[in-house]
Formats: structure tokens, sequence, C-alpha cells
């Protein structure tokens, strides 16, 4: 006696069969299946997108993810779909009867927005340092935005449902937001400008390198944009005034003031 499994696709019964001496077994496997054809588009009577991913759990609640158009034998009964491109996710359903078929185009609109940055006007970031995070506009009772999706430059390319959106980059110490709006089926570019320039610091016998904000506050202390330990030391700062900190080699420290101007490179040896 054997435990035998019939599997068609994600359709699948198990019997047990008994082998008799001289004589053949016949058994007979009804998978009770039905099959499925499932399309994700991007728009109505457009091409299959080959690269969507195709969430399926089966009514016997086994499950898979493939990618691109669907054709399966499934358990007859009702399918879960869950489909995602770029950053849209669509959530359906399908119900197949045993030895029928059905099919469905699963449609995720989407927009796409190319993402680039700027120093200033004809300065453009060329290199991956750039961080692009993108939120959704609308803050919840919090005050907090949903997380979508993120990406380094120096261009970030991004697959979004329509709505409203908060690109937020980031470069070095420098933070800035643009609110943005994707529509179905449509591409769109923009560049957020930094407002940004380079602040070059060397001093001999540097251990740290050490930028404040040149005004302090009301307790008598600066805001620091951060420490690094190269000597020197290029950072990307907001346009304005800053006060510099060295730290020397023996625990002494050396200080001095510095202006950062919009798309330009400022270089400061602090004696």
């Amino acid at each position: 006696t054997y435990l035998v499994n019939a599997k068609l696709d994600y359709a699948h019964q198990t019997q047990t069969v008994t082998i008799e001496d001289g004589k053949v077994a016949t058994p007979v496997f009804d998978l009770e299946a039905g099959l499925i054809d499932l399309r994700p588009l991007d728009t109505a009577g457009g091409p299959v997108n080959g690269s969507a991913a195709v969430y399926t759990e089966f009514p016997d609640g086994t499950s898979t993810t493939s990618y691109g158009e669907v054709k399966s034998f499934v358990p007859a009964g009702t399918t879960k779909i869950g489909v995602t491109i770029g950053s849209a996710r669509l959530e359906d359903s399908i119900t197949v009867a045993a030895g029928e078929s059905a099919s469905k185009d699963l449609i995720v609109s989407l927009g796409h927005a190319t993402v680039t940055a700027s120093y200033g006007p004809g300065e453009p970031v060329t290199d991956s340092v750039l961080f692009v995070d993108v939120f959704k506009a609308k803050k919840d009772l919090q005050g907090n935005r949903e997380e979508i999706t993120s990406g380094y430059g120096p261009t970030v390319e991004l697959d979004l449902p329509p709505g409203d959106y908060v690109a937020i980059a980031t470069y070095d110490a420098v933070k800035v937001e643009y609110p943005f709006t994707v529509t179905a089926n449509e591409a769109q570019s923009f560049d957020i400008a930094l407002g940004a320039g380079v602040l070059a610091i060397s001093a001999d016998n540097a251990s740290s390198i050490e930028v404040q904000s040149a005004k302090k506050d009301l307790q008598g202390n600066r805001a620091t944009f951060g420490t690094t330990y190269d000597n020197p030391s290029n950072r990307t700062l907001p346009a304005g005034d800053y006060h510099i900190k060295v730290t020397l080699a023996d625990g002494s420290t050396r200080e001095a003031d510095a202006t950062v101007k919009i798309g330009e490179r400022t270089e400061i040896a602090v004696p």
C-alpha cells in the first residue's frame, strides 16, 4: 500500500493505493481544479506588465508569488490576489469552479516620477550620495506621514499610485521637502533645489572637524551639523554662516567661521 500524491500546478490530491500481485492499479484522481488566467496591466487594454509581482493565496491556504501573467490550475474556489507594481498594490480575488476556467485583468494604476537634485542653478548633483525618501502628503493624527518608497541618486525613478506625495531629498547635512502629485498613466520629472554649497575644511594635525551653526540659541549652544574625521573635510551644507571646531591630535581645539553660498565651493584652512 502506497500514499500517492497527484499534482497539477497548484491543485493536488492524495490517495492510498494498494498494489496487488499480478494486477495493475488504476486509481482515478479528482483534483477538483480549475484554470485561472491573471493579467497584471498598467492600463486597461494595455500589455501585460512582466515585472508585476502577483501573489496568489489558494482556497487550501497555500500561496505563491509569480511575475507577469499567471496561467495555472488551482483548487476550485476563491483565490485571493495581490498585485504589486512599483509602489502600487491592488488586492482582488478570482473564483473558479472545478473543470472550468476564469480570467481577470488586474489594472494597477500608476504614474512615473523622475527625481533629480541640484545645489543651485546649473549645479546638478551627480553622485549617489543623494537620498530621496517619498511619503504620502497627508499626515496621520500624530502628525506622521506614511513612507512609500525611497532611492539613491543622482537620478531616482519612481512608480507610484495616483495621489499627493512629499519627496524628502537628503544630501549630507542638507534636507529639503518637495511636494508633488502623481497622475495615473502620466510621467513627470522634477529637480529639487537643495539651496546648498560645499565647505572644504583643512587643518594641520586635525583628528576631527565639527561644523556648527554660527548663531547660538538662547542657552548659548550651537546646533551641530555633524563631525567628520577626514582631513580635509568636504561638507555639503545649506547656504548660510557656520562655525567650525577642529580638535587636534593632542586634544586642543581651534575654531573659525565660514560662509557657504548656493552652488559654490568655499575652502578654509583653520590655522
